[in-house]
């Protein structure tokens, strides 16, 4: 969850919804909470005053690189179809490594053109790390307004 910075098509991550309690968790096998993350989803998006919105998914490839899945793909390519997400052009978030955490982030565009065999592309993106405000308390949006204001909150 997140906003568009104001004048840009860059994308701020403010909220990562977790796997819920009822995610399925194996070595090469991910299943998350599907109510658990809809609800949380909804309920960020009435706490902020309805400015956040879903810019898409993030997991993790433990001991592994952070390029995109056929199934990664797959799920782009479903939220960039879904009516609900809202979202056109989703963000992929892959937190991966051997020795630690690195982002990788991908975004999702539909092409009017063919490109080997698709009509959509991913295309990596820069991920520059924040640290959160030291009065944030995940609901609270008044420690940072300038951050909500510039999500054009309409």
């Amino acid at each position: 969850m997140g906003y568009r910075a104001d004048g840009t098509d860059e994308r701020v991550a403010t909220h990562v919804v977790g796997p819920g309690p009822n995610a399925i968790h194996e070595e090469f096998r991910f299943v998350p909470d599907h109510d658990y993350q809809l609800a949380e989803i909804a309920r960020l998006y009435e706490t902020s005053g309805r400015c956040l919105e879903y810019l898409g998914d993030w997991h993790s490839h433990p001991g592994a690189e952070g390029y995109l899945s056929d199934k990664d793909l797959e799920t782009l390519n479903r939220i960039a179809r879904s009516r609900t997400a809202r979202v056109e052009n989703p963000v992929m978030l892959v937190m991966a490594g051997q020795k630690g955490w690195d982002p990788f982030a991908w975004i999702h565009e539909r092409s009017s053109a063919w490109v080997w065999g698709r009509r959509s592309i991913t295309e990596p993106l820069a991920v520059e790390l924040f640290e959160a405000h030291p009065g944030f308390r995940g609901g609270d949006f008044s420690v940072f307004p300038s951050a909500i204001e510039s999500a054009r909150c309409v």
